[in-house]
């Protein structure tokens, strides 16, 4: 009896034990002028508070503050993003993405934001929300910048 407590309670301080589900997440980019588009997505809670980073577009840092919403939640709560950037996204190309999402968020009220800038142009604080629910899977959710759609799967 005493193991299995003590298991538990271990296994219980271990957040990256905690069940994770994979997810997909296609993203595609409309028509625009300019530069690749560097993007970034993160979860929110119901509350529309900031929950954690999942993946940056975009290598470049020096324009990562030009997502300021985005760039204020990581300033409170720093992450390391190493493992989680990959390239910037162009007009009319698409990429897909995928990563793992703490299964307590399923269903829970959390969202997916999308943050979209382009160099010298607008940013989009919320290009896409897509909440990280059973009736999103599978959905075209259409981006209101410069994202034209993404795709939910898990």
């Amino acid at each position: 009896m005493k193991t299995t407590i003590l298991l538990t309670l271990a296994l219980a301080a271990v957040p990256s034990l905690a069940l994770a589900t994979p997810v997909g997440l296609e993203v595609e980019m409309g028509s625009y002028m300019g530069e690749e588009a560097f993007f970034v997505v993160y979860v929110i809670d119901s509350e529309g508070r900031y929950a954690k980073t999942l993946w940056v577009a975009g290598r470049d840092r020096a324009y990562y503050k030009e997502m300021a919403r985005w760039w204020k939640y990581l300033a409170r709560q720093p992450q390391d993003l190493d493992a989680i950037t990959g390239a910037s996204v162009g007009s009319d190309e698409g990429v897909t993405l995928a990563f793992e999402i703490d299964e307590a968020m399923l269903n829970a009220g959390y969202s997916l934001r999308i943050e979209s800038a382009v160099e010298e142009l607008t940013v989009f604080a919320e290009d896409a929300v897509i909440p990280l629910s059973d009736a999103s899977r599978g959905q075209t959710i259409e981006g209101s910048g410069y994202i034209d759609f993404v795709i939910l799967n898990y």
